[in-house]
């Protein structure tokens, strides 16, 4: 091979490896913030709520999950597309009852054209963004503060479980029952606020104490391996949590 030859095919193998370094950056790192599963319940003329649950996918699509509350355990399924209005934070979608959502501060809030829901708190027609990987999960207390917490039944002693509908907590702190809100601001993310206990005595108090002292300070959470970790801000584990499965 002669010099410029050999000149020309390194020149296009550069062009050909920084193209595709910048399409794969592209892929990556281009991913709507507005993506993901969002959940909430809506008002109901005749039962207490519906359960809602929004997903939005990268590609315009979207998946709308409806079940009334207190009627039956049949869940609606409608799919479509949208498309997505970058200067208003809007997006309109090709469905019967939610045709327009306001992104912000990681929710989605139905917008109506008509003034027949303006009495009702907007409020209540907001949807908040979830991981379902996080709830509807029965996450059992394994270590607390770097030492390792035993008990002997499965669904029982402190664990947690975070409803995606309301984002309210519930579960045992190690003698008391607990109930609390929590709110994903951002992905990894998590804040704990207005948590609760009931008031019986046990004999050893110590463990109950340091688990509810935690919530204040958990900042990040991460899922993997089925084992749930809550970190601080500077990204320590405080907690480790083990997935179990339901009966």
């Amino acid at each position: 091979m002669n010099k410029i030859s050999f000149i020309l095919s390194a020149a296009v193998l550069a062009f050909c490896l920084n193209s595709c370094v910048n399409t794969r950056n592209t892929v990556t790192t281009n991913i709507p913030g507005w993506v993901g599963m969002y959940a909430g319940v809506m008002p109901c003329a005749d039962c207490p709520g519906i359960q809602t649950l929004v997903e939005l996918l990268p590609d315009s699509t979207y998946t709308i999950q409806t079940k009334y509350m207190d009627r039956s355990d049949e869940l609606f399924t409608q799919t479509g597309k949208f498309l997505w209005d970058a200067q208003n934070n809007t997006i309109a979608l090709d469905n019967l009852f939610i045709k327009r959502l306001l992104v912000e501060d990681h929710s989605l809030t139905v917008l109506f054209d008509g003034q027949e829901e303006s009495l009702i708190p907007i409020e209540m027609y907001t949807l908040k963004k979830t991981d379902t990987e996080l709830t509807g999960n029965f996450w059992k207390l394994v270590e607390l503060n770097g030492a390792p917490v035993e008990t002997e039944q499965s669904h029982g002693g402190p664990h947690m479980v975070f409803d995606k509908y309301t984002h309210r907590f519930s579960g045992n702190a190690g003698c008391n029952r607990m109930m609390g809100s929590f709110q994903l601001k951002a992905p990894g993310s998590i804040a704990f606020s207005q948590a609760a206990t009931t008031q019986m005595m046990c004999l050893d108090m110590e463990l109950e104490n340091q688990f509810l002292k935690i919530l204040d300070l958990v900042i990040k959470y991460t899922i993997k391996d089925d084992i749930l970790t809550f970190t601080n801000e500077s990204e320590t584990p405080l907690a480790r949590f083990a997935f179990v499965p339901s009966h």
